[in-house]
């Protein structure tokens, strides 16, 4: 599917998601879409083949909303380590809040879990985000903003630390606020550790 989607496709893809929280994916049918989109059954079959390709529009349209989201608090001009915290929370944590307070929140997120999307595109998105906050660390050291040597780090092995610990934390967060809290104390240890000139 086409990273970038007509204005009708957003709005179904907006639809199902919240009949997909309120009520479950396995309930959901593509009529109970239609209707909620203001469409025909026939447009919506013409846009996608399945509720199983719906299913992978729309974790592909949520990953690259979030990917774009935290790829511009990187480049937002914030102190590296706020910029850091804020990209990570775009991420992996803006969507807590939908997923923990909605009736089938936790079912949406075990279907995204088990439904990496078609052609690993989710999958695509969780390697871009590794690579954007490894180069935005190399970057920051380059201009010395950052010292990963003195502690015998790499920004690629910085990254990926971030990353599996903010994932960890989503998993524990009961909120998207908790989230946030969390992820500041993670990266003020990488802050303490990495400060230039320290």
């Amino acid at each position: 599917m086409s990273s970038m989607l007509d204005h009708g496709s957003e709005d179904l893809l907006k639809k199902a998601l919240q009949l997909f929280l309120l009520y479950g994916y396995r309930k959901t049918t593509m009529n109970d879409v239609a209707v909620a989109g203001a469409v025909s059954r026939q447009t919506l079959y013409s846009r996608y083949d399945n509720k199983e390709a719906l299913h992978d529009a729309l974790i592909e349209t949520i990953s690259r909303q979030a990917f774009e989201r935290g790829l511009a608090e990187l480049s937002a001009g914030r102190p590296v380590w706020q910029a850091v915290a804020a990209a990570l929370f775009h991420w992996l944590g803006k969507a807590i809040d939908d997923l923990n307070v909605r009736p089938h929140g936790s079912e949406i997120a075990a279907a995204w879990r088990a439904r990496p999307g078609p052609k690993g595109e989710v999958r695509g998105y969780d390697l871009q985000i590794g690579a954007a906050l490894a180069e935005f660390l190399h970057r920051a050291e380059a201009l010395g903003e950052i010292d990963l040597g003195a502690p015998g780090l790499t920004a690629p092995d910085v990254a990926e630390t971030l990353i599996l610990g903010a994932c960890g934390i989503g998993e524990a967060s009961r909120s998207s606020d908790d989230f946030a809290r969390r992820v500041e104390i993670l990266v003020r240890v990488y802050a303490g550790a990495t400060e230039a000139g320290g």
